[in-house]
């Protein structure tokens, strides 16, 4: 499998983040990891990285459920701002107990 040059993960579950950072390592998805506690966070950086003409990250791999700025907002802002003309691919993920709903 071809590797991707950049990938962020935006999630707020450290025990989630450890997981999917493994087995990104594992099947050696990625280049370069970045993770983000909350939406703001990566938003911050996607805003950062368009200012200096820096490449987006090819994949976002984007919790719905955060803190600050949710998945929803996060998304929101993206396509707001323009960067939805990007060729970036999100994967929205949520994990909800059967017995929270």
């Amino acid at each position: 499998m071809k590797k991707i040059d950049m990938a962020f993960v935006v999630d707020d579950d450290p025990i989630f983040v450890f997981g999917i950072k493994r087995a990104i390592e594992i099947v050696g998805f990625c280049k370069n990891l970045m993770v983000f506690g909350n939406g703001q966070e990566a938003l911050d950086t996607i805003k950062s990285i368009l200012t200096s003409n820096k490449k987006l990250p090819d994949v976002i791999l984007l919790d719905l459920n955060m803190p600050v700025m949710d998945g929803w907002e996060f998304v929101e802002e993206f396509v707001l701002h323009g960067m939805g003309h990007q060729n970036v691919k999100i994967c929205e993920c949520c994990r909800t107990a059967l017995w929270s709903l």
